[in-house]
């Protein structure tokens, strides 16, 4: 094996690095901790937390959601009426908050 170039090496067959700058948060959720092991996630269904996890993974920017909960049902695997209760137990927990339709996320708790 040579490390020559073969006669047939054409542009194409040159290595090219790719960079993306892109942020990590486009490609990866955060949850905390207390969710899934700790006092915040004590009493909290699987639906409700994996609705949360799912909230994480597509709010827009504000930590807003804006679709309506037949989307969010179809999105998240959920039935509706699963999602509606689940919805409940996260806004008694204050991870989310609902206004007027729009979900509000929140860091474990925190309101502000």
């Amino acid at each position: 094996m040579s490390n020559k170039p073969s006669s047939g090496t054409q542009e194409r067959d040159i290595p090219v690095e790719i960079i993306d700058e892109g942020s990590l948060d486009r490609y990866r959720v955060v949850v905390p901790d207390t969710l899934i092991r700790g006092q915040l996630g004590r009493g909290l269904s699987t639906h409700a937390k994996w609705l949360y996890i799912y909230l994480k993974s597509v709010v827009g920017v504000g930590g807003i959601y804006r679709e309506d909960t037949a989307t969010l049902a179809r999105g998240s695997g959920l039935s509706r009426t699963k999602v509606a209760t689940a919805k409940q137990a996260l806004v008694r927990v204050k991870l989310i908050t609902v206004d007027g339709g729009d979900v509000h996320i929140h860091e474990a708790g925190n309101t502000q």
